[in-house]
């Protein structure tokens, strides 16, 4: 089992008490996550599951060792903790002859709570877990209808006590009933399954307009040719609205 995140994230915790349940070997390692170690420790190591986040992987898909390292053993690779793209899954997926891909959605306030290894559908986190309920509001705390996008409310059987040592933050994120505030712009579709658009605060706004970075960064991905993107937004000359830009890094040999 293979996961950089520390164990203060809900990641690698799950991680680390599924690995005493199951019996299985954790590679432990003091140095941050390197596409260079994380190659190595698979070369080194029969790994049969791994866990990494979307950049992370992209990191991995872009480099030129991928071709060389047996992925064979691999059972089970898990993405979170951000926007999956289909490319990055497509791309993953690949080296997979022996394993699955899943795309997992939590955070560490809560934990896990929705995931798609039952059934997939693309762009999709799944959809929720037992003992978690869900909601999608607009800014003024009304309920969305399902393919209306807000954001994402979610309450476990037992509520979130609280921010260690921080009341403001607590108040800013659990609402007067219970219901936690994830930050994260969302939507269900009519069969349940949760779709991620964006964290609340990265939206740009264009002359009013609201516009998810993660979804032109999905489109210019599919471009030929582009290895890397990541869209920002710029303030304009009077400071009234975002210029929306793209930084791109172009894949080898690419004539962009």
């Amino acid at each position: 089992m293979l996961n950089f995140s520390p164990i203060y994230w809900s990641s690698g915790l799950f991680t680390m008490l599924t690995s005493l349940l199951v019996c299985s070997t954790r590679l432990v390692t003091r140095s941050p996550f390197d596409a260079d170690l994380c190659f190595d420790l698979l070369e080194k190591y029969p790994v049969d599951f791994i866990y990494t986040p979307p950049s992370y992987a992209n990191m991995l898909i872009v480099h030129p060792r991928l071709k060389s390292v047996n992925w064979t053993h691999i059972k089970a690779w898990v993405f979170g903790g951000s926007f999956l793209s289909p490319k990055v899954r497509d791309a993953i997926a690949a080296k997979l002859p022996n394993g699955v891909t899943m795309n997992y959605y939590g955070n560490s306030e809560i934990g896990g709570f929705a995931g798609d290894i039952m059934k997939q559908k693309p762009q999709s986190v799944g959809i929720l877990q037992t003992n978690i309920k869900a909601k999608v509001v607009d800014d003024d705390g009304e309920v969305l209808n399902n393919g209306e996008q807000g954001e994402l409310l979610v309450k476990f059987c037992e509520d979130f006590s609280g921010y260690y040592n921080n009341s403001k933050a607590s108040a800013e994120s659990v609402d007067a009933d219970g219901w936690f505030r994830t930050g994260d712009i969302a939507y269900f579709d009519e069969e349940g399954f949760l779709f991620l658009v964006d964290r609340k605060k990265d939206l740009l706004k264009y002359r009013n307009y609201q516009i998810a970075p993660a979804d032109l960064e999905d489109l210019i991905g599919k471009i030929d040719g582009v290895a890397q993107v990541c869209v920002v937004g710029l303030p304009d000359e009077d400071e009234s609205s975002d210029k929306v830009t793209a930084a791109v890094v172009k894949a080898d040999g690419s004539n962009l």
